[in-house]
C-alpha cells in the first residue's frame, strides 16, 4: 500500500465566486453613490431624483455585465499561445455587452418617457465605442483579479507540495536509517566487538585483524550511505568483508570472487550482491558462494552460485533486488533464479556503465 501523502486538490475557496459577485455589486453601488453625491462639492445639494435613479440604473445594468466579463476573463484569460482563441471571443463579447448596455438604456429612457435625440440604430452605433472602452476597462480589472487568484492558488499549492516534500524527505531519511541499520547488522557488530574484547588479552594479533575487518565493513557501509549506485568492486568488497565476519562466528558462508577487470568499475545498485547471497544461503554456514562477473556486448553479467545444502531461495529478497535494479538501470535489466545439478544460481544482467553517483573512494578499492 502506498504511503505517499495525498496532495489536496482545489483552491480552498468554494465561495470565491459569490464573494466576488458581492464585491462587484458593492463597487457599482459605491460608484452610483459617488456620482449622486458629487454635486455636493459644487452646489451643496445631491443630484436630482431622476439623475440618481439613472445612476443607479446604470450601476444595476453594469453590475451583472461586469460579473459576466469577469467570468469571461477567467475562462479566456488572454494567455500566450491562446490569443488566437481568446481575442475573438472578447471582441464578440464586447459587441454583445455594448448591445445589452445600449438596449437597456434605450428601454429605460423609453419607460421614463424621455425624448430621444437619436434613433435606436444611431444610438447603438454612437455608444459602441464607449461601451467597448468600458468593456476593456472592466476586462483589465477582471484579468488582474484572475491572475491574482491564480498566483495565490499556486502559492497554496506550492506550500502544500513543500509540506508533502518535507514529509517525504522525513520518510526517506527514516528509510535510509532503517536501511543503514540493516546493512550495519547490529547483532553482527556487537558480537564482533565482544569477540575483540575477549581476544585482546590473549591474542592481540587476531583481535587487531578482526577489528580491521569490522572497520572495513563499517567504512564501506558509511561511504555508500545515500548512494544509489556503486562500482561492482565496492559491492563485492562489502560482500567479502561481511562473509569474513560471519565465518569468524561460524555462520558462513564461504565466498569466492571471480571478477574480470573490465567489470570492476561497472555500476550496480548499492548493496546488491550481499542480499542476493543471503537469499540463497542464509542459515546454512557450510554453504559456498561463487560470484562471477563479466562484460559481454555492453552488458554486465553477474552470476551468484551457491553450492551445498541450502534453504529455498528468498523470493521476497529477489523481488526487492529486481525492483531496485529496474529503477536504477531500466527495464533492460533482469534477475533470474536458476537451479540445476544440485546448485542454485542467481543471474543478474544489466547495462554496463559507470556509476552516476560516486561515494567516497575506499582504501580497499585501491
Amino acid at each position: 500500500m502506498s504511503t505517499t501523502p495525498p496532495v489536496p486538490e482545489g483552491d480552498g475557496e468554494p465561495w470565491r465566486g459569490w464573494r466576488l459577485a458581492a464585491w462587484i455589486v458593492a463597487a457599482w453601488t459605491v460608484w452610483a453613490l459617488y456620482w449622486i453625491t458629487e454635486p455636493l462639492a459644487m452646489t451643496g445639494r445631491l443630484s436630482h431624483q431622476d439623475e440618481a435613479l439613472e445612476w443607479f440604473y446604470d450601476a444595476a445594468t453594469w453590475a451583472p455585465l461586469t460579473i459576466a466579463i469577469f467570468w469571461l476573463a477567467r475562462r479566456f484569460p488572454l494567455r500566450r499561445g491562446r490569443l488566437a482563441r481568446d481575442v475573438p471571443v472578447h471582441l464578440a463579447a464586447a459587441l454583445l455587452v455594448s448591445f445589452c448596455a445600449t438596449t437597456s438604456g434605450w428601454a429605460y429612457d423609453r419607460w421614463r418617457g424621455e425624448p430621444q435625440a437619436r434613433s435606436y440604430p444611431q444610438r447603438l452605433a454612437h455608444e459602441v465605442r464607449w461601451n467597448t472602452a468600458w468593456y476593456c476597462y472592466v476586462l483589465g480589472i477582471g484579468l488582474a483579479v484572475h491572475y491574482h487568484h491564480e498566483a495565490r492558488r499556486r502559492q497554496r499549492q506550492a506550500a502544500r507540495l513543500a509540506l508533502v516534500a518535507s514529509g517525504l524527505e522525513a520518510r526517506v531519511a527514516q528509510a535510509q536509517l532503517s536501511a543503514a541499520r540493516m546493512r550495519l547488522q547490529p547483532e553482527l557488530v556487537f558480537a564482533t566487538l565482544g569477540a575483540v574484547a575477549r581476544l585482546a588479552p590473549r591474542d592481540p594479533a587476531a583481535a587487531d585483524a578482526l577489528t580491521v575487518c569490522l572497520a572495513d565493513l563499517l567504512r564501506m557501509v558509511t561511504d555508500s550511505f545515500g548512494a544509489r549506485e556503486v562500482p561492482l568492486r565496492r559491492d563485492a568488497a562489502y560482500l567479502s568483508a561481511w562473509a569474513a565476519l560471519r565465518r569468524f562466528h561460524g555462520l558462513g558462508p564461504q565466498v569466492r570472487l571471480e571478477l574480470v577487470d573490465e567489470a570492476l568499475a561497472a555500476a550496480v545498485p548499492a548493496f546488491l550482491l550481499q542480499p542476493l547471497a543471503v537469499a540463497l544461503v542464509d542459515g546454512f554456514p557450510a554453504s559456498h558462494v561463487h560470484v562471477r562477473a563479466r562484460v559481454d556486448g555492453g552488458e554486465l553479467q553477474v552470476v551468484i552460485v551457491s553450492h551445498g545444502c541450502a534453504p529455498p531461495a528468498d523470493t521476497a529478497a529477489l523481488d526487492e533486488a529486481r525492483s531496485r535494479l529496474r529503477q536504477s538501470h531500466g527495464p533492460s535489466s533482469a534477475i533470474h533464479l536458476v537451479s540445476a545439478d544440485g546448485a542454485r544460481a542467481v543471474h543478474v544482467c544489466l547495462p554496463c556503465r559507470e556509476p552516476a553517483e560516486h561515494a567516497r573512494p575506499l582504501a580497499a578499492e585501491g
